[in-house]
């Protein structure tokens, strides 16, 4: 019946946060069934500065944080039981700066310990940016079926102001590139 309207799906996301002081120290993703989803344990160094977080539900994974002498976020590092710290990284980011605004990211994620099949991993970018966002930077993303050892998605960023307003996506597996492009509008609030 063309009569009967459809009300759109609505997302929402519910989290427990724990602070130690003005740090925080534990941060919990629920499902929508109440079941954790995420959970991230954080660790700090003498200045304060993050520089790892840890995932209890899921197997040895350990996110590191590295700051250039500018104190400014340089790489992180994602490892997982079999990437370990010794070893390479199974996703990295690297940072570009234009002053203090970050220009470019590049992600790269070394598949070789693992199957040729690909299994989808949380993206780093959502310990950097809303999981919203993040989701939709990661389903923007060219996502082929992956028959290569290395994926690097190069993000580039373009800046209103204060504000993102465009993100260019390119995505590289095996000397082929894809492109895909994410524009964002805001209101007077800084959320787009």
């Amino acid at each position: 019946d063309s009569s009967i309207v459809k009300s759109p799906i609505k997302k929402y996301q519910t989290e427990a946060w724990e602070w130690d002081g003005k740090n925080l120290k534990s941060r919990i993703v629920y499902n929508r069934d109440n079941s954790e989803k995420y959970n991230y344990v954080y660790e700090y160094n003498k200045d304060n500065r993050l520089i790892g977080i840890t995932s209890p539900l899921e197997k040895k994974a350990r996110i590191r944080f590295i700051y250039n002498d500018k104190k400014m976020l340089k790489e992180v590092k994602y490892f997982t039981e079999t990437f370990s710290e010794n070893d390479l990284p199974y996703r990295k980011l690297e940072f570009a700066y234009d002053g203090r605004k970050v220009i470019s990211i590049k992600e790269t994620i070394n598949k070789q310990k693992y199957p040729r099949t690909y299994v989808a991993a949380p993206s780093l970018l959502s310990c950097l940016v809303s999981e919203g966002m993040a989701e939709e930077i990661e389903a923007n993303a060219v996502s082929p079926k992956i028959e290569y050892d290395v994926v690097v998605n190069d993000y580039a960023f373009e800046w209103d102001g204060h504000n993102v307003s465009e993100v260019k996506i390119t995505t590289t597996t095996g000397g082929k590139s894809s492109v895909a492009n994410i524009s964002y509008t805001y209101d007077e609030k800084k959320s787009p």
